[in-house]
C-alpha cells in the first residue's frame, strides 16, 4: 500500500485539533430596585414632618440694645416730669432741676444713638423726618424725639449759662431758674410724655399677637415704668452728689411710690392680657423667673420700701417723741433694728438700683415675649380667635374676584364677573396684556384687536402710563379686556 492510501491517519503538520469550548458565564443580573412608594403630590403637614409649623407672622429684627433705647427715652421722660412738677408746685428746687436737665439731655441723647445705630446709617433716621405720617407710629416716633431732645438741648444750655458756663452772671440765672426756664419745661412737658408712651404705642401697633394683645395697656404701662425708673435715677443722682434737702427726698419718694403703683397695677393687667397665649402657657423657666423677679424685686420691693417710709415719716406728732426715744436706746445697746434700706444714702441707692433694674428687665422681657410669639402661629390663631375674626388679608378687586368665584358650588362658578383693575403694563402683545398694580400683583388678560392696537400698549408700556382694565371673566383664568384706557 502506498504512502498516499495509508490507513494511518497522518495529522498535517499546520492543522491543530479542535478543542472543547469552556462554557460561557451566565450574566449577573442585578435584582430589580425595591419598589418605592408612590409619593403623593399633596404637600405634608409641618405637624406631620415632626415640626412646627411656620408662623404667618414676621419676626422683628430687633437687636440687643433696643429695649435699652425703651429704657432711656422713658428715664428723660421721668426726669422731665419730675422737674416739670417741681416748677408747677412752687418748690423749684435748683438741685432738682439741674440734675433733672441733665439726666434728660444725656438719655435722649443716649437713646438717638442707639437708634441710629439700629438704622445702620445716620442718613435713615434723617430721611424719616422729611415727611409725618400720622398713621405711622415710626414716624410720629421720630418726629416726637426729635421735639423732645430740643427741649432737652435748650433745658441743659439754660442751666449750663446758669452754672458760670459764661462766667458768673446774675441774670443768666434768672434766666435759667425764672420764667423761661419754666416755660420750657411746661412746652416740653407733651413732648416728654409722648416720649415715654409711644415706645409701647409702637409694639401694640405691630401683627405680634403678644404685643397686639395688649393695646390698650403697654403705651401707660411704658410710660409709668418710665416715669418711676426716672424719678428714681434723679433721686439716686441727688443722693449720690449729696447737699440735697430732706423735703426733695421726700417728694420725690412719694411721686416714686405712685408711679410704681401705678405700674404694678399695669404690669398685672398686662400679663392677664397674654396669659392665654400658647407662648405664654408654655414659656421656658428662666421667662418665669425674669418676670418674677422684674414684677416683685424691680416694683414690688421698692413700693414696699417707699410705702414703710411715708407711713414713718406722716404718723402723729404725738408718737414721734416715744419712738425717737427707743430708737436712740436700741442704738445705745446696738439693737438698731432698722433695715438696711431705711439707712441713709445706701438705702436710696439700693431701691434706685432695684427700680431701674426692674423696668430694664420689663423691657426686655416684653420684647422677647413678642418676638418669641411671632416664631410660634398658634399664637396668632389664637389671638384671631379670641378677637372674633380670621387674620384679615388685603385683597385687591381681582383677588377678591378670583377667590369668590373659587368659594362658589360648581354650577355657578361660570357665569360672568366683570371687574375693573388699574395698573402698568409690562408686557403688551398681538393678543394679550399683563397689568401690575401697586401692590405687586399681575394680571394677564387677552385683548381684541379692535380694544387697543399693539402700538398703543407698546407706547402705554415704554412710559410706564397707569392704565385701568375693564374685564369680563376671572384675572389669569381667561380674562378678557373689554376696555383699556391711560388714566
Amino acid at each position: 500500500m502506498t504512502p498516499n492510501h495509508s490507513s494511518d491517519t497522518v495529522a498535517h503538520p499546520r492543522i491543530v485539533p479542535r478543542r472543547a469550548a469552556a462554557p460561557e458565564p451566565e450574566p449577573v443580573v442585578p435584582p430589580p430596585p425595591p419598589r418605592q412608594p408612590r409619593r403623593s403630590r399633596r404637600p405634608i403637614a409641618a405637624e406631620q414632618q415632626g415640626r412646627q409649623p411656620a408662623s404667618p407672622i414676621k419676626e422683628a429684627t430687633w437687636k440687643w440694645y433696643i429695649p435699652i433705647y425703651f429704657w432711656l427715652g422713658g428715664i428723660a421722660a421721668g426726669s422731665w416730669v419730675a422737674i416739670t412738677a417741681e416748677d408747677l408746685t412752687g418748690a423749684n428746687d435748683r438741685d432738682v432741676v439741674r440734675a433733672g436737665r441733665y439726666l434728660a439731655l444725656g438719655s435722649v441723647l443716649g437713646g438717638t444713638a442707639l437708634l441710629v445705630l439700629d438704622l445702620g446709617r445716620r442718613e435713615r433716621f434723617l430721611n424719616m423726618l422729611r415727611i409725618v405720617r400720622s398713621r405711622s407710629a415710626m414716624s410720629l416716633g421720630s418726629w416726637g424725639l426729635t421735639e423732645f431732645g430740643m427741649f432737652t438741648g435748650v433745658a441743659a444750655t439754660l442751666q449750663a449759662l446758669a452754672d458760670g458756663a459764661l462766667g458768673s452772671h446774675a441774670a443768666l440765672e434768672r434766666l435759667a431758674h425764672g420764667w423761661p426756664g419754666r416755660a420750657v419745661h411746661v412746652l416740653g412737658l407733651p413732648a416728654a410724655l409722648f416720649v415715654g408712651s409711644y415706645t409701647g404705642v409702637l409694639l401694640a401697633s405691630t401683627s405680634t399677637p403678644a404685643w397686639a394683645a395688649r393695646t390698650r395697656v403697654l403705651g401707660p404701662l411704658f410710660l409709668a415704668s418710665g416715669t418711676a425708673s426716672g424719678i428714681s435715677a434723679l433721686g439716686g443722682v441727688l443722693g449720690a452728689m449729696g447737699g440735697a434737702r430732706p423735703g426733695v427726698h421726700r417728694r420725690l419718694a412719694r411721686a416714686e411710690m405712685a408711679a410704681l403703683a401705678a405700674e404694678l397695677a399695669l404690669a398685672m393687667a398686662s400679663h392677664a392680657a397674654v396669659r392665654r397665649l400658647p407662648s405664654i402657657t408654655r414659656e421656658p423657666a428662666w421667662q418665669r423667673v425674669l418676670r418674677r423677679i422684674a414684677i416683685g424685686a424691680g416694683i414690688g420691693v421698692p413700693l414696699v420700701v417707699r410705702a414703710a417710709h411715708a407711713l414713718q415719716r406722716g404718723e402723729p406728732r404725738r408718737h414721734l417723741g416715744r419712738r425717737d426715744t427707743v430708737r436712740r436706746i436700741r442704738a445705745l445697746i446696738g439693737r438698731d433694728e432698722r433695715s438696711r434700706l431705711e439707712r441713709g444714702p445706701r438705702g436710696e441707692l439700693a431701691c434706685t438700683a432695684l427700680t431701674l433694674a426692674g423696668s430694664l428687665a420689663l423691657r426686655y422681657l416684653i420684647t422677647h415675649e413678642g418676638r418669641r410669639s411671632a416664631r410660634i402661629a398658634d399664637d396668632t390663631w389664637t389671638f384671631t380667635a379670641r378677637r372674633g375674626r380670621a387674620p384679615t388679608v388685603v385683597l385687591d378687586r381681582g383677588e377678591q374676584l378670583a377667590t369668590e368665584q373659587r368659594r362658589q358650588p360648581a354650577r355657578l362658578r361660570h357665569r360672568v364677573v366683570r371687574g375693573t383693575v388699574a395698573g402698568v403694563i409690562t408686557v403688551a402683545q398681538e393678543d394679550r396684556v399683563r397689568i401690575v398694580t401697586e401692590n405687586g400683583r399681575g394680571y394677564l388678560f387677552t385683548v381684541a384687536k379692535r380694544r387697543a392696537s399693539l402700538a398703543q400698549l407698546e407706547r402705554w408700556r415704554d412710559a410706564r402710563i397707569p392704565v385701568v382694565v375693564r374685564y369680563t371673566g376671572i384675572p389669569d383664568a381667561g380674562a378678557s379686556a373689554e376696555r383699556i384706557r391711560p388714566i
